[in-house]
Parts: C-alpha cells; structure tokens; sequence
C-alpha cells in the first residue's frame, strides 16, 4: 500500500517565532502507544526513515505515513512542541484473507479481514492485554466464503450487541470497532 504525505510535499514545522524549526524531531508512534512506527522517505515505501525523523536547516524533511499514528515534534532540545494522536494517513485499506478460524493481530486495525472457507469458521476479538488496539480502531470483516463467520469474544471481551455475532452469509460485510478497553460494538450484515 502507498503511504501518504501528511502534509502536502514536505513535512514542516517552525518556532514560535515562525522561523524554521532546525533540527526539530518528529517522533512517530503506533496511535494511543509509545511503540515506535515506521514512516517513509517516498510514497512506496521503498525507504524508512529514522526515528525519530529530524528536520533539516529549512525545519522539512520527507514523511510518508501508512495507517495510523501517534505524532510528536520536539525541538533539537528534546523539548515537546506538540503532540497529536489517533491521525489515520491512509489512501485505501488493506485487505488481510484469511482460510481459517483466525484471531484479529494489531495491523488487522483500519484494515478489511477477508474470510474464505467453505465451512463455518471462527473470527476472535483478543484482549486488551494480549492485542491493545487503541479506542476507536475499526476493522471490517467481509464473508468471502460459504462457510459463515461467528465472532467469538475472547475472555475479558464484550462485543455489542451480544447474541448477534454471525455475519449473514456469503459476501456479507460487518464493522467492528472498540468503544472501550474490552468493548466492541459489531454492526452491519449480521445475524444471531
């Protein structure tokens, strides 16, 4: 997937003055975490960055974003200038097929999750503890095949509304995001 240019050309940022921000750094994290993520030189992702990414003497550097992020910007004195969080940088979502039962993993988050199998299969909502998607991640889960999708809440979980956990056939689709540390809401093509 291409990554975007949050900022139109060349990330920038200046001083309270308004001069460039030399040796500024832009330190970027998965969203709602202090877990160091990539960013890129160019819109393939050919090249990572450094993390952090420091600007150069016109206070730019080139920063390509994939998905979504927690953004910091110090000063060259690792003094914070502001920080931004939950920012999704995305032109389209991936799609992750998968075959089998299948539990949802962290880069599932703003992506579609494609189940084809013949016979029914399992989708499960890990915990917070095992899997921390930030509040507000949204995933959507699409029946490919004719086996029918069941989501199972793993311990600890809720997903809303309960009883109602099935998408409702082939090519069905459901929107599942978290609303709380533990709390998921499912809507869309789904049936008890």
């Amino acid at each position: 997937m291409a990554a975007l240019n949050f900022s139109g050309g060349k990330f920038r940022a200046f001083d309270a003055e308004g001069a460039p921000l030399v040796g500024g750094k832009v330190y970027l994290y998965y969203a709602g975490t202090s877990s160091p993520k990539s960013s890129y030189t160019d819109a393939l992702n050919y090249v990572s960055n450094a993390n952090p990414v420091v600007l150069d003497a016109n206070g730019e550097a080139d920063i390509f974003l994939e998905g979504s992020y927690k953004i910091v910007l110090k000063d060259s004195a690792d003094v914070t200038q502001w920080t931004l969080d939950n920012i999704r940088m995305t032109d389209a979502r991936d799609i992750n097929t998968q075959t089998d039962d299948y539990t949802l993993v962290i880069a599932d988050a703003y992506k579609f999750v494609e189940i084809n199998k013949a016979t029914a299969v399992n989708l499960t909502v890990p915990n917070n503890d095992t899997v921390a998607y930030p509040i507000g991640s949204e995933i959507i889960i699409t029946q490919i095949g004719a086996g029918q999708v069941t989501l199972v809440a793993a311990s600890g979980v809720t997903i809303n509304p309960s009883g109602t956990l099935k998408i409702s056939g082939q090519y069905g689709q459901a929107r599942l995001y978290k609303r709380g540390t533990n709390e998921w809401v499912l809507s869309g093509n789904i049936t008890a």
